[in-house]
Formats: structure tokens, C-alpha cells, sequence
């Protein structure tokens, strides 16, 4: 029997899609498997190059020496580094606790205000309104006006341990918002509107 080119064609088209379904088979079949020894492969690669990778930053980023040796201002920039993810190996919110609450035991004040802002909103640590407040306590005492800021929060929502008072709020928020710090000013505009539109005395004047 002498097949014609257009036979041949079809019988060996039949045979190519034939193999083709039964490797798909057995590629649906084993497919998860694969993926998961991919996935095993891959995170040990990731790994060991993070391993690398922590030796080199460690070497290259500026503050890491400075804040070895115990200095604070390094200390509470590498905090931030590694906050942020920036010049470090990876970004490790534990970490950066870890380094701002080094700074802060020395007083600084930024550092405090950090350890603060982490509590209150539980990053890298278990969210603590109590704990925040002696931080931004600390920071506020020190003229820094995010922390004086989130005292008037505090202290207008009735958080970390404070009676709602809107009057100490505002005190606080007047003294963040001397400093150009917008959210504070935006607060005491909000505490105006809330003020005026209740008709109750004013304790904005």
C-alpha cells in the first residue's frame, strides 16, 4: 500500500496529537508534584541567596558599623532601613524593632516616636496602645511632633489608658500642629467643625 503525501500527512498528525494527549496526561497527572518539587528547589535557591545577600549588605550599608559600636543616631537609621527594606537584606519588621529599641533605651527621640508609631499599630510587635503611649510620651517630652500628634489621638479617641477629652487633644494637637505638622492641623479643623456644628461651648478658643 503506497500512501500519498496528504495521507502521510494525516497518519503522522494523528500520531503527533496521540503522544501529545498522553504526555498531557501524564503531565496533568504528576503536574502538582512537580510543582511542589519546584517550589522546594526554588525556596532552598531563594534562601541561599539571601544568605549571600545579608553578608553583603551587612558590609555596605553605612550605619550597620556605627550601630554595632552603640551609637544611637546609627541605630535608629538602621531601624529605618530595615522598615523600609531599603539597604538591608530584606525588610524585617522584627529587626527594625529590635534597632529602634536599642536607640530609644539611649533617649533618642525619634526612635522613641518609631517605637511608638510600631506599637500602636502592631508592626513588629503585638499592637500595645499602653506601651505606645509611654513611648510617644518619651518622643513628645523631647519637642517631636508625630509623637505629640498621637497623644492628642489618644487622648481625643479615649485609647491607651486616657479618658475621651477633647480639650487635652486639642492641647496636644497645637503643639504638633506649631511644628507644620499637617495631620495635627487637619484635627483641629476637625475638632472646629465637630465644635460648631453641635452648637455645644466652645473649648477650641
Amino acid at each position: 500500500m503506497v500512501l500519498t503525501n496528504s495521507s502521510g500527512y494525516a497518519i503522522l498528525s494523528l500520531i503527533v496529537v496521540k503522544n501529545i494527549n498522553l504526555k498531557w496526561r501524564y503531565i496533568m497527572k504528576f503536574g502538582s508534584k512537580l510543582l511542589l518539587i519546584a517550589a522546594l528547589f526554588g525556596c532552598t535557591f531563594f534562601c541561599m541567596a539571601d544568605d549571600d545577600q545579608f553578608a553583603y549588605d551587612r558590609e555596605n550599608n553605612e550605619f550597620y558599623e556605627d550601630a554595632e559600636a552603640g551609637d544611637a543616631r546609627a541605630q535608629y537609621n538602621l531601624g529605618v532601613c530595615y522598615f523600609t527594606g531599603k539597604d538591608v537584606e530584606r525588610y524585617n519588621l522584627q529587626e527594625a524593632v529590635r534597632w529602634f529599641r536599642r536607640a530609644a533605651d539611649q533617649g533618642y527621640a525619634n526612635a522613641e516616636c518609631f517605637l511608638g508609631l510600631c506599637y500602636t499599630f502592631g508592626r513588629g510587635v503585638t499592637q500595645n496602645y499602653v506601651t505606645a503611649r509611654s513611648w510617644f510620651e518619651k518622643a513628645a517630652a523631647k519637642d517631636i511632633a508625630e509623637a505629640q500628634y498621637n497623644l492628642g489621638w489618644f487622648h481625643e479617641t479615649g485609647k491607651a489608658g486616657f479618658a475621651a477629652d477633647p480639650v487635652e487633644a486639642l492641647n496636644w494637637y497645637r503643639k504638633a500642629a506649631a511644628k507644620e505638622h499637617a495631620r495635627a492641623k487637619t484635627a483641629i479643623e476637625r475638632l472646629s467643625r465637630r465644635d460648631n456644628e453641635s452648637n455645644t461651648p466652645s473649648y477650641l478658643q
